[in-house]
């Protein structure tokens, strides 16, 4: 689908929402651009590929495996 129509389509269906939900809307875009603003790109990063010494790496790698997937029930 054309950029062109996706937004010809997003207004087609705004447009038909009471206030409240085209004010939900509007929060929900602001949302979204805020979110792609953050971060950074991969090929920025590329430099300090290969720079966490590998004795790091598998003490990670072992938190991971041993703490990833699990819930503390206690916590709540």
């Amino acid at each position: 689908m054309a950029t062109a129509s996706i937004k010809k389509e997003i207004i087609t269906h705004v447009e038909r929402l009471p206030s409240s939900l085209q004010r939900q809307v509007l929060e929900f875009t602001r949302a979204l651009e805020r979110k792609q603003l953050k971060g950074t790109h991969g090929k920025s990063l590329l430099p300090f590929a290969g720079t966490i010494a590998l004795i790091d790496l598998e003490t990670m790698t072992q938190a991971i495996d041993e703490g990833c997937e699990r819930l503390n029930i206690s916590s709540r």
